[in-house]
């Protein structure tokens, strides 16, 4: 019996696109599988793409609402055409529906979907009780340690893999549709660019620039960009292309900032079919956070994004060997939309030079030239421990670098991965003490959170007894998660737990007591776990002291120190 997968992404493009890798890798892992997705009508285009998806069901929700809103009509015509598609998607016998939005409407398609059979459910549903319902820890960490814990310490990819009971190293190029009459245009077009452009050098490269995101917070400065293309039109080996997508308010910033080079600039327009075959003879794209930088990825094309605004490049940024992330540095970032505020700080077209100079290799990232203020620039790297970044120039701040790295390494090993402690990035023999301060306060914040979950479990004790106080419980209680609201590394077990406490299924009073219990002492075993990591670093800190080095260079050129 061929196996049946369906993937419930109700996000957008870009959304849709990160979810390309599971896709990739199920069909590595069973190639006669079937694979289809479902989406909200407005972000078919970006399924559409993708080779590997055999059916597509879309929720009309603008002609729902319509429906539903409309006072002439019944609610039911807008329930009927939401059953509709919903009756198709159930009618197949599904393997595994695996939930990678994890919003409100997609657990509970996801609950209605899995009601009969809850074992094929990946991701987040509500359960009987309406509460959120974890597949496994993996489904958590996606769903309530990178909402809540700003330093987003494993990528969306790796979530979606854990989720999904796939773990894969490498990830595979996804196979993309593409037009073949767009394929040949494009090959041949940028064939004449080059020879024309580059003349007798036959290398030029062609640098491929998206100009506009889907909010202004995360586009690139308009002066940032004619800086940058100025740099590039006065470096023989370097030539720019401008791409938009075909809607009038990109035309005319495409347009304006043409004007700025007496219109000479070449300027590509294409929707997410035609831009396959754009990607696909370009040397490198240079993007702000966009569901073109995922196109990108899926292909294979070189990447540098330049990160700004609500967009945290730690969980949906590059995944491919390589590829490079220009951003305000981590202090000055801003991680969550609508919550969090980014400082001033300005990328220009120099930066952004220097950054695609060292991705096409150009330059070294040794070199003494060097960024502006508040700067860093990250290169992705996927191991056996999956996606993460090395801070190879610029700005780093020690205190966040640590928490970065010991909370991905944490979470690696909570999810049972043989994963070894990897620092990311390079310090000073000055930095020692800053590193054992930072190491003494997380070590205390340990000692804190301990105390308060020994205090929680004595009154759980007590349960059945007489000296039983449930206002003292329960004050316990809120004072162990209000460590919640801090960014220690003790946050991510609190979180676990908060997690998994507001998932307890009600039961008789007895039996919750119970479920928690064994929760609080889960707790435990985690802040145990952290404990033992931290004494692992401690003691790789302690012994590169004593040999006298520092972090050195790996052999796939990162700066990075691994203790075995």
């Amino acid at each position: 019996m061929i196996a049946q997968y369906l993937i419930i992404n109700l996000r957008r493009f870009g959304d849709i696109m990160t979810s390309a890798h599971l896709v990739s890798v199920l069909k590595k892992n069973e190639p006669n599988c079937r694979i289809s997705f479902l989406v909200y009508e407005e972000s078919i285009r970006a399924a559409q793409i993708l080779a590997d998806v055999d059916t597509i069901y879309a929720i009309d929700r603008k002609k729902i609402a319509t429906l539903k809103e409309n006072r002439i009509f019944s609610d039911a015509f807008a329930l009927n055409l939401l059953t509709d598609t919903l009756e198709k998607v159930k009618a197949v016998s599904w393997k595994s529906i695996i939930n990678t939005s994890n919003d409100f409407v997609s657990c509970y398609l996801l609950s209605y979907l899995t009601y009969e059979n809850t074992n094929i459910f990946k991701g987040i549903r509500f359960n009987k009780f309406l509460n959120a319902q974890s597949s496994n820890r993996w489904a958590s960490t996606y769903n309530d340690i990178l909402t809540s814990y700003k330093h987003t310490p494993i990528h969306f990819v790796d979530c979606f893999l854990g989720m999904a009971n796939q773990w894969q190293i490498e990830l595979p190029l996804a196979k993309l549709h593409t037009n073949p009459d767009y394929d040949q245009s494009s090959r041949e077009n940028f064939a004449k660019i080059r020879d024309r452009i580059g003349g007798k050098n036959k290398n030029i490269q062609l640098v491929a620039i998206q100009l506009k995101a889907s909010t202004i917070e995360k586009d690139i400065p308009f002066n940032s960009l004619i800086e940058f293309i100025n740099l590039l039109l006065d470096d023989p080996r370097l030539y720019p292309i401008l791409l938009v997508a075909p809607f009038e308010n990109e035309r005319q910033y495409a347009n304006e900032l043409n004007q700025m080079f007496n219109n000479s600039l070449i300027s590509v327009e294409a929707d997410f079919l035609a831009m396959n075959s754009v990607l696909k003879y370009v040397d490198i794209l240079v993007t702000p956070d966009t569901s073109i930088k995922h196109q990108a990825e899926l292909i294979g094309t070189p990447l540098l994004e330049i990160s700004l605004g609500p967009s945290p490049f730690l969980r949906q940024g590059p995944v491919r060997d390589g590829n490079l992330v220009l951003t305000p540095a981590l202090p000055y970032r801003s991680w969550f939309e609508k919550t969090d505020i980014a400082h001033d700080v300005i990328i220009s077209g120099q930066d952004i030079f220097l950054a695609l100079k060292i991705r096409l290799g150009f330059e070294s990232s040794k070199e003494n030239v060097q960024f502006t203020h508040h700067l860093s620039l990250y290169q992705a790297k996927r191991d056996s421990c999956g996606t993460h970044y090395n801070c190879i120039k610029g700005e780093q701040n020690l205190n966040h670098e640590l928490t970065r790295c010991l909370a991905n390494y944490f979470l690696l090993k909570l999810h049972g991965l043989n994963a070894n402690l990897v620092l990311s990035f390079t310090y000073t023999e000055n930095e020692d003490r800053q590193i054992f301060e930072w190491l003494s306060i997380q070590k205390q914040n340990i000692t804190e959170v301990t105390q308060e979950l020994l205090g929680t479990l004595r009154c759980l004790l007590q349960f059945n007894k007489a000296t039983f106080n449930p206002n003292q419980f329960i004050n316990s209680l809120e004072k162990l998660l209000s460590f919640t609201e801090k960014d220690e590394l003790s946050t991510l077990a609190i979180l676990f737990f908060r997690a998994e406490l507001e998932q307890m299924e009600r039961k008789n009073t007895l039996e919750n007591i119970k479920t928690t219990e064994n929760m609080l002492y889960l707790l435990k075993d985690d802040l145990a776990l952290l404990v033992n990591i931290f004494n692992e670093f401690e003691n790789m800190i302690r012994n590169l002291r004593k040999a006298g080095r520092q972090p050195q260079k790996s052999k796939e050129g990162q700066d990075g120190t691994t203790g075995q």
